[in-house]
């Protein structure tokens, strides 16, 4: 819903792997784990990377993505 929010509003949405969050979230100072600073590295991590990949409406990735998303969502309602 996100990334069809943003690209009906000619947004430009970039993939960052959680693994590479987990990875840079390392070299940051700070406390623990917390919501704040995951946000703060991903969004310093899209800031600093230009290799992220950008998603598009009709990109393969994007239509795997929701793919994978609505097949969540369906396990998810399932198990509910």
């Amino acid at each position: 819903m996100l990334v069809g929010l943003l690209s009906a509003h000619d947004q430009s949405v970039a993939y960052l792997t959680g693994l590479a969050v987990h990875r840079a979230s390392a070299t940051y100072r700070g406390e623990g784990k917390t919501d704040a600073r995951d946000a703060f590295v991903i969004a310093d991590q899209a800031r600093i990377r230009r290799e992220l990949g950008l998603l598009r409406p009709g990109d393969d990735i994007a239509i795997d993505l929701r793919t994978l998303t609505a097949r969540r969502l369906d396990l998810v309602f399932d198990r509910t």
